[in-house]
């Protein structure tokens, strides 16, 4: 028999429920970048109604598999990868994903919440099936057209590309556009053999400049007329000693707008050495 008085009470809890998850992950930045440097930032929401959050794990999908890293202050609601205890970032370029967990006092832990990120490293590579027409023409006004790279980073309608006309291209020479084609136009800059250089860059901004793909076209193009009817006005204030001329002509007959780029004014003393004073 047991005496009445002779008893020792306790209490003890169970809990086999696990934790809520933060609602939502933010991710910084949003695209593609080529810093392997990203911030995560999570609603501060998550809970346990019973033995109370213990702390959160994360981990990317380049880890190890079922490797988890403790954040063992569960008031914390940011984290910044690559850190001390996650010494890579982004494992790959394109895309990957970053999970978070939470686990509770009593050992219990949530499904992962996960998150997309993306990092881009390498340039893509020349786009392809570069073509001009017409190749050859007695007008400066050509077209051009291509196809996306063979290989890149991230979406294809995000590509940006850049083109120059018998120049390698450089970050100081280029035209961008967001379409894969250019012209028509006028792109000739001299008479004869040109090239076109034409280069992609990714979402992140990487760009290989000696990465380009290049058409050569030929412009056949003629010599303008002489300018008509040319007339020199005095146009000086002699009074204040200012002295200036007006000059007037009329346009060359059958003048290809398409060839033409302008008119230089020459100047000369004796009607043999000339000078180029204005163009």
């Amino acid at each position: 028999m047991v005496p009445a008085e002779a008893y020792s009470a306790f209490t003890y809890q169970y809990d086999t429920i696990a934790p809520t998850n933060p609602t939502t992950i933010e991710v910084t930045p949003t695209g593609y970048t080529a810093i392997d440097n990203y911030a995560f930032l999570w609603t501060p929401d998550a809970s346990d109604d019973y033995s109370g959050i213990a702390k959160f794990q994360y981990r990317t999908d380049g880890d190890v598999a079922n490797m988890w890293v403790d954040i063992n202050d569960p008031s914390v609601f940011q984290l910044t990868i690559p850190n001390a205890d996650h010494p890579a970032g982004a494992y790959q370029s394109g895309k990957n994903k970053f999970y978070l967990r939470t686990v509770d006092n009593a050992g219990n832990i949530s499904e992962p919440l996960m998150q997309e990120y993306y990092y881009s490293a390498s340039a893509p590579t020349p786009p392809e099936n570069l073509v001009v027409a017409p190749q050859t023409s007695q007008v400066n006004f050509f077209s051009f057209s291509w196809d996306q790279p063979a290989s890149f980073v991230g979406e294809a309608d995000k590509l940006t590309y850049y083109y120059s006309i018998n120049v390698l291209p450089t970050p100081n020479n280029v035209v961008a556009t967001n379409v894969r084609a250019a012209g028509p136009g006028s792109f000739a800059t001299q008479k004869g053999q040109n090239t076109f250089f034409v280069v992609a860059a990714d979402q992140a901004g990487n760009i290989g400049y000696n990465n380009y793909a290049s058409v050569n076209f030929f412009a056949e193009t003629s010599a303008p007329g002489v300018p008509g009817n040319i007339q020199i006005f005095d146009t000086s204030d002699r009074e204040n000693a200012e002295y200036s001329i007006a000059v007037k002509w009329v346009k060359p007959d059958e003048l290809s707008l398409g060839n033409f780029d302008g008119y230089v004014i020459y100047r000369s003393e004796d009607n043999l050495n000339f000078t180029e004073i204005a163009k």
